[in-house]
């Protein structure tokens, strides 16, 4: 099968039959890179063009970089390096923060929005993600996606499937006078697995046997699957996966694998490069155009970023490639450029005179803005570009006349009490920690107020034994010492209303039931605040007296009436209550069939706790 050249419309362009060299490799949850070289021939490698698109194996890959040469012996040749279209999801960044999702809803936020659709998922359970306001390109997402669930990547095409382990175990051998052509036996105990044991690693050239008729069905290899690799010799006999993958896909005869234990944890190789790169890298900036376009070890030495994020680990490209020049010169130092000719060169370090100068930039006549300085005294930058800094020895001061207050080291950031001289009060500060934010007057021995973080609100300390909460709820005091809440009103109405009806006691007291289901007045009143429409709240009513009200008795004795006023019903809804009120007693008792009530008054309170 030979490479088919199309267009981004998948329209075909050509066939490349002229393919001298070519080589697929693949690496579980990694790179995924094609290559080939051509001979260089009208109406084929024409269509050799950035943009254009290789189909192979019933797989695309995008052509990224193409060099075309005339080589010793007058060949004309076209080398081409190509990524699989799941690159394209490196120049896409988005932000991925979700709790108790499966693997399947993670594939599809993550592939929201792109051209890529979500294939075969396997049952993989839920996780959550919290990458808070930290930025990710899609390719390295669907890395971290298939690693928080164990599982592998496979991309077919625009598909991507995500399984809990790749292959399958054929019991394929490769053994020395059948298919084995060489094999190393790497032990690297600088790397371990969760028990300690050290990555051990096979590295094996072979003879694949699947294109011959007599092992076409049983020689068959795939990435992830289990192959037994012997050589008596070296005393290998083991059974271990194929992490990755090379191959000729258009011969498909000499191929290599790399067998392993265990794979390389991508964010573990992360901390390892980025310890690197610090001891060097101080300060870097405007490298997008390098990182954004991550690709894997080819022709001209750049090292693969894509399983990479940020500047720092761009920088570390650079580096390892090697590029740049070194200029000494009798009166202008050291000068390193990031280009032999200093025209086009980007980037610009000068050592001079005890004095390190770091440069991104030109003015208009070409000469470089030096804006990073270090010294002896420390370091001047307008800018810095880092991804962790250790804050154990770091004073933040001011000048002499006008000193700020604050101090970031081992215990968190201290923000300092300034006396009226102007000097700094080392005992009186405001500690803000991941517990919270706290206050001393002692140096940090007691703490007279303490602000603590929960999931539902904060809840704030004070001397006295006592705490201020604020929740879903509102305002509470608690006291510690018998454990009593008080809920300080959030929501709060008060008002007045009348009720009007008729009750009476001539000569024919009416008894509790009629009094109950009748009363002075029953009436539904309705709170003004629309705050309250659809919340849970409490009434309190009370009697505010009656300007109808007639006491019958005529022996000149003193009548007292006891007038009940309740809430016998709420409507949270529309925000309105039903109020009664009724005579309970009559004294003296000998007058009790002597009374008159037409209407009343009331006065009420109303909140809402929430």
């Amino acid at each position: 099968m030979y490479p088919i050249v199309k267009d981004k419309s998948g329209k075909q362009l050509a066939i490349l039959n002229n393919v001298s060299k070519a080589t697929i490799r693949e690496k579980i949850n990694g790179d995924y890179i094609f290559t080939f070289t051509a001979i260089i021939e009208e109406l084929k490698t024409d269509y050799i063009q950035y943009g254009n698109q290789i189909e192979i194996e019933n797989q695309l890959f995008n052509i990224v970089t193409y060099t075309k040469e005339r080589t010793s012996n007058n060949k004309l040749l076209c080398s081409v390096y190509c990524e699989q279209v799941s690159y394209e999801l490196l120049e896409e960044n988005t932000l991925f923060d979700y709790s108790n999702i499966t693997a399947t809803e993670a594939l599809q936020y993550a592939l929201e929005g792109t051209s890529f659709t979500v294939g075969t998922v396997e049952d993989l359970g839920t996780q959550t993600f919290q990458r808070d306001e930290q930025e990710i390109n899609k390719r390295a997402l669907l890395i971290d996606i298939a690693q928080a669930y164990d599982a592998e990547l496979e991309f077919d095409k625009y598909t991507v499937n995500l399984y809990s382990m790749r292959g399958a175990n054929n019991g394929v051998e490769i053994r020395l006078g059948k298919n084995l052509k060489g094999i190393k036996h790497i032990v690297d105990g600088t790397k371990k697995d969760s028990e300690g044991n050290p990555k051990v690693i096979y590295e094996i050239d072979f003879l694949e046997l699947e294109e011959l008729d007599e092992f076409k069905a049983l020689e068959t290899i795939r990435l992830g699957d289990t192959v037994k690799p012997v050589d008596e010799g070296l005393g290998i006999e083991i059974a271990a996966r194929i992490v990755e993958y090379e191959y000729d896909p258009i011969e498909k005869r000499n191929s290599k694998v790399i067998l392993s234990n265990f794979q390389d944890d991508i964010s573990t190789y992360n901390v390892e490069i980025r310890k690197t790169v610090r001891k060097t890298v101080n300060e870097v900036k405007n490298y997008k155009d390098i990182w954004n376009r991550a690709k894997a070890i080819n022709s001209n030495n750049t090292i693969s970023t894509s399983i990479l994020e940020g500047t720092i680990d761009a920088a570390n490209n650079d580096l390892k490639a090697g590029l740049g020049t070194v200029k000494v010169t009798d009166n202008n130092g050291i000068l390193i450029l990031d280009n032999q000719d200093e025209q086009l060169a980007t980037k610009a370090l000068r050592l001079l005179g005890g004095t390190l100068a770091i440069s991104n930039e030109k003015d208009q006549s070409g000469n470089w803005i030096w804006r990073t300085f270090g010294t002896g005294d420390g370091f001047v930058a307008d800018e810095i570009i880092s991804g962790t800094i250790w804050t154990n020895l770091i004073s933040i001061v001011g000048n002499a006349d006008n000193p700020n207050a604050f101090k970031w080291d081992s215990e968190g950031l201290k923000v300092y009490k300034l006396n009226t001289d102007n000097t700094i009060d080392t005992n009186q500060y405001i500690l803000i920690d991941n517990e919270g934010i706290r206050f001393t007057k002692d140096a940090g021995k007691n703490y007279f107020l303490r602000i603590t973080f929960t999931d539902a609100g904060f809840v704030v300390d004070h001397e006295n034994g006592s705490q201020t909460i604020m929740d879903k709820e509102g305002f509470k005091k608690k006291i510690l010492s018998n454990g009593n809440e008080y809920v300080y009103l959030n929501l709060f109405e008060s008002g007045t209303a009348s009720l009007s009806g008729s009750s009476s006691g001539v000569d024919n007291t009416p008894d509790e039931a009629t009094l109950d289901s009748q009363g002075i007045g029953i009436a539904w009143i309705t709170l003004t605040n629309p705050d309250f429409i659809g919340r849970e709240f409490i009434v309190i009513p009370s009697f505010r007296g009656s300007p109808q009200m007639r006491y019958l008795a005529g022996d000149g004795h003193t009548t007292t009436m006891t007038i009940n006023v309740e809430v016998l019903e709420y409507d949270y809804v529309n925000a309105r209550f039903k109020v009664r009120a009724r005579v309970k007693t009559v004294t003296p008792a000998k007058f009790k069939d002597w009374w008159h009530v037409d209407a009343c008054n009331i006065s009420y309170i109303a909140f809402a706790r929430e």
